[in-house]
């Protein structure tokens, strides 16, 4: 990455070319320089780095640059939050419902720390600042269509970005279940598996439970946004 080795990228899988006029060598190279903290080393060789940091939680942080974000999670998580991140967020692209992701791979530092973690390469999407009745009525049509196949369990807006000058995006999907409730607790997740109840009443109440319990949830966040959109 700089002179000598200070970390690499291992590459698992990537699905789609990166968006034009993006190198994709250069980004990899400045988001996990920023990621590793050895922007000051770069900085040294004369090397302009300009990553954002868009978010972070205990054990996870997202960078942004260019038009693409990099959610980066440390080794420090639990493994299936790994597993859970990855698969979760293929599966929100598939149907069309989360940000298209481009790749995801496992990084290593080398030297100045020992940093390793898995990085999934997403579309970089804009914080909402003004919200409208159109935006609820979007994001509620996507809530009941993700109902299709499970429960999103961490619904709230703060998790809702936005394509440029186009809809409502849902993310983290982190915590997505076909049949679990799932309620992240500091380190761990306490979780309710509903299919012995659920499947023997039939699809269309499978689909209105779990529509209601991610409605119910984001309605509490709609509200602290703008009270007349909030409600299933």
């Amino acid at each position: 990455m700089l002179k000598g080795c200070w970390g690499k990228f291992t590459a698992d899988a990537f699905y789609r070319p990166w968006p034009s006029a993006v190198d994709g060598t250069r980004l990899t190279r400045h988001i996990l320089i920023r990621a590793l903290d050895i922007i000051r080393y770069a900085e040294r060789e004369g090397e302009s780095v300009e990553v954002d940091l868009l978010g972070e939680g205990s054990y996870a942080k997202v960078y942004g640059m260019l038009s693409v974000a990099a959610k980066i999670i440390s080794d420090r998580e639990r493994p299936w939050v790994h597993k859970a991140a990855v698969k979760n967020a293929l599966e929100a692209d598939r149907l069309g419902l989360g940000p298209a992701v481009f790749g995801h791979g496992t990084v290593e530092q080398s030297l100045g720390g020992c940093f390793r973690g898995t990085v999934i390469f997403m579309e970089l999407l804009e914080s909402i600042e003004e919200w409208s009745p159109t935006d609820s009525q979007a994001l509620l049509e996507d809530v009941r269509k993700l109902s299709e196949s499970g429960f999103h369990n961490d619904l709230k807006m703060p998790n809702i970005l936005r394509r440029a000058a186009g809809r409502p995006v849902m993310i983290d999907f982190d915590l997505f279940s076909p049949w679990s409730v799932k309620v992240a607790v500091t380190t761990s997740c306490i979780e309710h598996d509903f299919q012995p109840f659920l499947e023997p009443r039939g699809e269309i109440a499978v689909r209105q439970f779990r529509e209601y319990y991610d409605l119910f949830h984001l309605s509490l966040t709609l509200q602290e946004r703008c009270p007349s959109a909030a409600g299933p």
